[in-house]
């Protein structure tokens, strides 16, 4: 069977605290591992980025799980396509903070240069991913 990708963009909702990336992430290891999921995760602005790379039931399963955390709102999958390969196959979820990017990867991709996720549809969202990718190195959160 094969595999595909989603990736959905969501706003914090009031209720988000920073420190909850933290745990976000140690659940998401462990979820992810347990399920064969892969993917990526970028906050900033206010805004979530998150892709995951899977078996079809696993990754629909699992997003229908996460669309319903109340620390986030306006969850909208921006992209969902087989794929032939995963992008993240290393990482169980990766995460690039907002301190972590060059402003010229949003100038790039978004409108205004602040990240907003929901500019980014179809492939748009998946290249701004692996530009992402790239920048993480062994003082960024990987796993």
């Amino acid at each position: 069977m094969g595999l595909i990708r989603l990736i959905y963009a969501s706003r914090a909702s009031e209720s988000f605290q920073a420190k909850d990336i933290s745990s976000i992430l140690e659940v998401a290891q462990e979820t992810n591992r347990d399920l064969d999921i892969t993917g990526i995760l970028y906050f900033g602005n206010g805004y979530f980025i998150q892709c995951l790379e899977g078996q079809p039931e696993a990754v629909e399963a699992l997003y229908e799980r996460i669309s319903t955390d109340l620390r986030h709102e306006n969850v909208v999958v921006l992209d969902k396509i087989e794929i032939q390969e995963r992008s993240f196959e290393e990482w169980r979820m990766g995460f690039v903070s907002q301190t972590d990017v060059n402003e010229a990867l949003f100038e790039k991709y978004m409108q205004e240069n602040i990240f907003d996720p929901f500019s980014l549809f179809n492939n748009k969202a998946n290249e701004f991913l692996l530009e992402l990718k790239s920048v993480v190195n062994s003082n960024y959160y990987v796993g």
